[in-house]
């Protein structure tokens, strides 16, 4: 009989978004769960929420240098993929620190710049300004509602000394 190997496998999950969008999310089992186009991520714990919600600071001090132009795509371009969901993602305790990089109008595919944010095995890409400010908007309000659901303090002075580093940081 042959040797037996054991197979491991990461997944990741990239999210590509352009224009408007929904972001709804829900308290369930005890876990907060975002759906957006392409799709559904579940945090599962304060740690995880506290790594979620700093990464979404940090991109919003990135934001306000990335997105200068028309809140709208200026060029068109086809999303090879549809929207539909694709994946769900799993984000539990201690998280690494995010990885947040953006293209300056001239160079992104929308013509007014692009932010991705990579947390973990999930990464989400704000094509133009709108695709940004459904995502902002969506993330800071499921995770705000889940650290009122979960008890224990809020995130918002740990959101606010975060936001002064990362302006910091990138002035």
């Amino acid at each position: 009989m042959g040797e037996r190997r054991t197979a491991t496998h990461e997944t990741h999950l990239t999210v590509r978004l352009l224009g408007p969008h929904e972001v709804t999310w829900r308290i369930a089992n005890g876990e907060l769960e975002v759906m957006m186009p392409g799709a559904v991520i579940n945090v599962t714990d304060r740690k995880a929420l506290s790594g979620v919600y700093g990464a979404w600071v940090e991109a919003g001090v990135i934001a306000l240098n990335v997105f200068t132009g028309d809140r709208r795509a200026v060029r068109q371009y086809v999303s090879r993929v549809p929207q539909r969901i694709l994946g769900v993602v799993k984000i539990s305790g201690r998280q690494p620190h995010p990885t947040i990089a953006g293209k300056a109008p001239e160079i992104s595919p929308s013509g007014c710049g692009q932010l991705v944010i990579r947390l973990g095995h999930l990464t989400i890409v704000c094509d133009d300004r709108t695709a940004w400010e459904s995502q902002d908007a969506g993330w800071r309000a499921a995770c705000e509602s889940a650290a009122e659901a979960w008890g224990g303090p809020q995130l918002t002075l740990a959101a606010f000394r975060g936001e002064q580093r990362a302006k910091r940081r990138y002035e």
